[in-house]
């Protein structure tokens, strides 16, 4: 009887230590939701959970944000569906999205990089968590910047303008990929000689 009862406080210490220690990572992991950058949870079109740092990004509140139509915050249906066509494949196939989007609190539309995937979660269908940033001016300038390029790259393609960039000082000159297409050269991208750069040159003298 001594045996047993013995047996069973251990027991009940042991159950109690599983349970703090359950308790304390909930704790921890609570403590890290709350104080991350915004996170929502999306399933089957509605908020369904979400962090302060969310409803303080969205300027609202958790009664007005919690079961809301996820297209709301995109400003409306038409662009949602422009976002989900963008993440849709991605998210089908269980991949990790990163994108740079807007989305809207009132009549202010805002800059964002939206990271996320879907997730299975009891009693969610059709479950994604994302995770949203602000994107600041460094980061802005360098999406104009990629644009940029992006468009001088189809220009350059239409035109068949090849460029090149060539300090003096120096013993190198960048070509372009369209340059090397028009002369037909097989090298990569990037620095050459400045030399070979000089050989190709037509002579006018």
């Amino acid at each position: 009887l001594h045996e047993d009862i013995t047996e069973r406080m251990r027991e009940r210490e042991e159950l109690a230590r599983r349970e703090w220690r359950l308790n304390a990572l909930l704790d921890q992991q609570k403590a890290i939701f709350d104080n991350a950058p915004p996170i929502v949870l999306a399933s089957s079109g509605k908020l369904a959970e979400f962090n302060p740092a969310f409803v303080a990004m969205m300027r609202s509140s958790p009664e007005v944000l919690r079961g809301s139509a996820v297209h709301t915050v995109f400003g409306g249906r038409e662009l949602y569906q422009a976002f989900l066509a963008k993440v849709r494949e991605s998210l089908i196939r269980n991949e990790p999205v990163r994108i740079d989007w807007s989305l809207r609190r009132g009549e202010e539309s805002f800059d964002v990089r939206i990271s996320g995937r879907r997730v299975q979660m009891e009693g969610h269908v059709a479950a994604s968590l994302w995770v949203i940033e602000h994107l600041t001016d460094a980061q802005r300038a360098e999406k104009a910047l990629h644009e940029a390029h992006d468009r001088l790259e189809i220009a350059q393609d239409a035109g068949r303008i090849g460029i090149f960039d060539i300090h003096l000082r120096e013993t190198q000159a960048f070509w372009s990929r369209q340059l090397l297409d028009i002369y037909g050269l097989d090298d990569s991208p990037g620095y050459v000689s400045r030399d070979r750069w000089a050989a190709l040159l037509h002579d006018i003298g």
